[in-house]
């Protein structure tokens, strides 16, 4: 089986070694390349280089991009947990508050809760920006010379 290449100057290449893999997955995990040269026994310049090179980055973002789908896995079965949990609320908590809020967050959550509109009174801002600007500027040119009479 043929070793994958890694190019760290993008000029040379390099066959992948055991210390590259172990890099990126210490990198992924959230240590600083001064780390992870101190830890695996390389120059801070090879790790940087290592991190910043076209492969290495392929692999960082397909880690990433799994890590990702798990995270969103685990996250829609709690959602789904905490649903069944709020059914089991609503339906079966001896008391009425938790009853009751158990039922309104349901509702909220499955329908949206209800939007406040807002209702602006008077707009006075203009479409154009330049007409914009010359009206602000005006205004901030009349608010001068109010401060200055007084």
């Amino acid at each position: 089986m043929k070793a994958e290449i890694l190019s760290l100057t993008g000029d040379l290449p390099m066959i992948e070694k055991p210390w590259h893999r172990l890099a990126i997955r210490l990198h992924l995990e959230g240590w600083t390349n001064t780390d992870i040269g101190i830890e695996l026994h390389k120059s801070v310049t090879d790790v940087s280089l290592l991190i910043t090179s076209p492969d290495a980055k392929k692999k960082i973002a397909a880690a990433l991009e799994d890590d990702q789908n798990k995270i969103i896995g685990i996250l829609e079965a709690a959602g789904i947990d905490s649903i069944y949990r709020l059914i089991i609320l609503r339906d079966s908590a001896s008391s009425e508050a938790v009853r009751f809020n158990a039922a309104k967050t349901l509702l909220e959550h499955g329908h949206g809760k209800p939007l406040v509109k807002i209702k602006k009174l008077k707009d006075d801002t203009n479409q154009d920006p330049q007409l914009e600007a010359d009206r602000i500027k005006e205004e901030l040119g009349l608010n001068l010379k109010e401060a200055n009479a007084n």
